[in-house]
C-alpha cells in the first residue's frame, strides 16, 4: 500500500480555502455577467428609444432638404454612443451614409428604423445600427478585475488568520511537547510539563471558585433531604 506525502494541516486547510473562493468567485462572476448583459440590454434599449425620438427626426429633416453633411454630421453623433458600433443610412434615393467601426459593417444590423418625411408618410431611407460588442466585453472586463482583486484579497487575507491560528494554537504548544518529550530521560520521567500559558483571569478564578463552594455547601443539604424523605 503506497503512503501518502506529508501534508500539514495548515496547508490542508488553505490550498482547501483557496479552492473554495475560486469556486465561489467562478459562480459570482457568472452571476454578474448575467446581470450586467441583461443590464447593457436595457441600456441599448433605452439608447434605441433615444437615437428613434431625436436623432430621426433630424435625420428626416436632413434628407428632406438634401444636406448631406448634416446628415453624415448626424451619424457620427449616433455611432459615438457607447452602446452603438456602426450606423448606416440607406437613403431612398440610393445615397449611403456611414459611421462608426467599419469592421462591424457585415454584421446584420440588431435595428433597422425606417425614417419618413416631416410631414407625410414618405419613406425617405432606413436607418440600421449595430451594437458595440467591445462596449460588453469592457464592463466584463472590468467587472472580473474587481471580483478577482476583491476575492484575492479576501483569501489572502482568511488564509493569513488560517496561518496565524494554527501558529499560535497548535504549532507552538506540540513544539513545545516535542521538545519536553526529547529531553525526557529515564530518571526523569515524573518530571511536569509547563506549557507557556497567559496568567489566568483574577475574575474567572474568583467564579470558579465561588461555584465550588456552592456546590460543595449544596452536597451535604441534598443527602439530608434524601434521608429524611426516605425515613
Amino acid at each position: 500500500m503506497t503512503a501518502r506525502p506529508f501534508r500539514s494541516i495548515a496547508s490542508v486547510l488553505i490550498q482547501r480555502t483557496i479552492v473554495l473562493a475560486v469556486l465561489c468567485m467562478v459562480v459570482f462572476f457568472c452571476v454578474q455577467s448575467w446581470l450586467l448583459r441583461s443590464e447593457h440590454q436595457r441600456q441599448f434599449e433605452a439608447v434605441m428609444s433615444d437615437v428613434a425620438n431625436t436623432s430621426v427626426p433630424l435625420l428626416a429633416a436632413a434628407l428632406w432638404d438634401i444636406e448631406t453633411q448634416a446628415v453624415q454630421a448626424q451619424l457620427q453623433f449616433i455611432a459615438k454612443k457607447p452602446a452603438i458600433g456602426f450606423a448606416r443610412l440607406q437613403a431612398a434615393g440610393g445615397q449611403v451614409f456611414e459611421a462608426g467601426n467599419s469592421e462591424l459593417a457585415q454584421q446584420e444590423a440588431i435595428r433597422s428604423i425606417t425614417i419618413y418625411a416631416p410631414h407625410g408618410t414618405q419613406a425617405l431611407g432606413v436607418l440600421h445600427l449595430s451594437g458595440n460588442p467591445q462596449y460588453l466585453w469592457q464592463g466584463l472586463k472590468a467587472e472580473a478585475l474587481r471580483i478577482l482583486l476583491g476575492y484575492s484579497a479576501l483569501t489572502a487575507s482568511i488564509c493569513a488568520l488560517i496561518a496565524f491560528m494554527l501558529k499560535q494554537l497548535l504549532q507552538k504548544p506540540l513544539s513545545t511537547v516535542a521538545g519536553f518529550a526529547s529531553e525526557l530521560t529515564p530518571h526523569q520521567l515524573t518530571t511536569p510539563l509547563r506549557l507557556n500559558r497567559a496568567p489566568p483571569n483574577p475574575t474567572a478564578m474568583r467564579l470558579t471558585c465561588w461555584s465550588k463552594a456552592w456546590s460543595s455547601c449544596r452536597r451535604p443539604c441534598t443527602s439530608t433531604s434524601t434521608t429524611l424523605t426516605i425515613w
